[in-house]
């Protein structure tokens, strides 16, 4: 797959090597990206997330009572711990932003770990209609990764992003 890819990048688009590991313009920088991350919503991350990583739907499934209970009486106050380390993360961030720093999705990688625990936690096997969603947020997640990677993108935007961009 990854030479599929390589081909489409090289050969398709005549895109040079270089262009995989360039950085982007100065020009581009001062024009358009620095601006662009001063002037974002203050609840940017609370949405990114889940328009980068639609997988991340999956934590609403914790509303569900039954998966709840189970979850709190199988792994205890772990739970707890996982939601309150993420919402202290994109809660830093959001004030961070909102008190002049940019907002940048490369910082919720701080977040990504326990997202991921927390979703390995839920007991997926008891809701077998999540496996249809699973299938096309993985397929969004594999192309806008593939789409951001070869256009060279200086972050990763999401295509509702791109879309405004254009």
């Amino acid at each position: 797959m990854v030479f599929l890819w390589l081909y489409n990048v090289l050969a398709v688009h005549h895109m040079p090597i270089t262009s995989l590991f360039s950085a982007p313009a100065r020009t581009e920088l001062k024009n358009h990206f620095i601006n662009y991350v001063y002037h974002r919503p203050f609840y940017f991350y609370f949405l990114n997330v889940f328009i980068t990583n639609p997988l991340y739907f999956f934590v609403f499934v914790l509303l569900k009572k039954g998966v709840w209970n189970r979850l709190r009486s199988d792994h205890g106050k772990i739970v707890y711990l996982l939601i309150s380390i993420i919402l202290v993360v994109l809660t830093s961030l959001t004030l961070y932003g909102i008190l002049g720093g940019t907002y940048q999705m490369r910082y919720i990688l701080l977040s990504e770990p326990f997202l991921i625990i927390l979703l390995s936690l839920i007991p997926f096997e008891n809701i077998s209609f999540l496996w249809n969603y699973f299938g096309f947020f993985s397929l969004y997640n594999f192309l806008l990764v593939l789409y951001n990677a070869g256009y060279g993108n200086a972050e990763l935007y999401s295509f509702f992003e791109m879309v405004a961009r254009r």
